[in-house]
């Protein structure tokens, strides 16, 4: 089976570098607030071209801590993706601020920046960009908008690590920037853990404190707080693969390449088109076609693993459909986008196969879908 993100092979590269470091952490003991954390804190900002960087117990957590830090006003709107992990909204409800869903640029999947200036209120407070699987949003346009109206900037970059916009690191473009290192992301640890990046001290301390029990020593608790904090075995995890994260997005890259120009012809796909701005990383390579659920289960019978990276948007979920948005685009694409394979690890044999089984799959359903239209016809 060609996996959607294959660990076995990425940890069977690492075993030796990964057992030492893990088994340092046990010799010394020191399994809470250990040394490796506050390295990985220093390593990870300096990777993302940030000052500071607070490492927690994982990437929800980390937008939820970073939202409180911010102070806003109780019932505070913030502009979400309707497109994204559910955990972009939840981070919103569970401070008791109210996500406003905007749709989504359905050549990249970004926010649609053509609809910022409808959704603003006298409550808008701030805007989480989503740099979904791996694509940059547009963030020279969206910085400006949250400048012109005095709003926050929260990047949601839990499927971006390492990815850049005009040559400038995501993450390092708003006031605050959340990641995850669930264990399939770009870098991610043997278990959950999170961080938060941003240039401003003073809410960096916040974030500390509000993620150790509002304290920054012992029993200095200044306000309540909660308990997130990511172990020193995760932390010392993730000091070895942050190493290797360069190459390993490059060899993303790669992948992406060769699957876009076999694949670009296809006349039963839609693929997304980049600005000349962004350099992704590639978390997914993400395609629409017709009759998704088909074409996906044809590819795991062929032995390709694939993923739906968002089966519906967030405002059709239960919880979340109180909220105001208008999202049709964003409503349209998640009936159709399947995930395929795009990790370092794929060999050219591995990328035939899927460019070969996608492309007989999808002349299936187009048959299938002509042969249902015909039978709708003679009702």
């Amino acid at each position: 089976m060609i996996k959607l993100a294959d660990l076995h092979q990425q940890h069977a590269e690492l075993k030796q570098e990964l057992d030492d470091a893990i088994q340092s952490v046990i010799s010394a003991g020191a399994f809470i607030n250990g040394p490796e954390v506050s390295i990985f804190e220093q390593a990870f900002a300096s990777y993302c071209s940030s000052k500071y960087s607070l490492a927690c117990g994982n990437g929800t957590d980390a937008l939820e801590i970073a939202i409180a830090a911010l102070q806003l006003p109780p019932g505070a709107e913030i502009i979400v993706p309707a497109n994204s992990f559910v955990a972009s909204a939840e981070a919103v409800v569970n401070n008791g601020h109210i996500p406003v869903f905007i749709d989504i640029n359905e050549e990249h999947y970004g926010l649609d920046c053509e609809q910022l200036e409808s959704l603003l209120s006298d409550k808008t407070a701030a805007v989480i960009a989503v740099h979904l699987f791996g694509i940059p949003a547009d963030m020279q346009r969206i910085k400006q908008f949250c400048q012109q109206h005095q709003l926050y900037l929260i990047e949601d970059c839990a499927q971006a690590h390492g990815a850049r916009w005009q040559g400038k690191t995501i993450g390092s473009w708003g006031d605050v920037s959340t990641f995850s290192f669930f264990p399939g992301k770009n870098l991610g640890a043997m278990g959950d853990a999170g961080a938060i990046c941003s240039d401003n001290e003073v809410l960096i301390r916040r974030c500390r404190m509000i993620a150790n029990h509002g304290r920054l020593d012992k029993f200095g608790h200044k306000i309540c707080g909660r308990n997130s904090r990511m172990d020193s075995l995760q932390a010392a995890v993730l000091c070895v693969k942050l190493k290797y994260l360069p190459a390993w997005n490059e060899l993303r890259r790669e992948k992406a390449t060769i699957l876009h120009a076999s694949l670009q012809d296809n006349p039963h796909l839609q693929l997304f088109k980049l600005s000349e701005w962004a350099e992704p990383v590639y978390h997914q390579y993400v395609v629409r076609v017709e009759e998704r659920d088909w074409v996906k289960q044809s590819l795991y019978q062929a032995g390709i693993e694939t993923g739906i990276h968002y089966p519906k948007t967030i405002n059709d979920y239960e919880p979340f459909q109180q909220y105001r948005g208008v999202t049709p685009k964003a409503k349209h694409v998640s009936g159709k986008i399947l995930s395929l394979p795009c990790h370092q690890y794929l060999t050219q044999s591995d990328l035939d196969k899927i460019i070969y089984h996608l492309g007989v799959a999808c002349e299936q359903a187009a048959t299938l879908q002509t042969h249902q239209t015909e039978r709708e016809v003679k009702r």
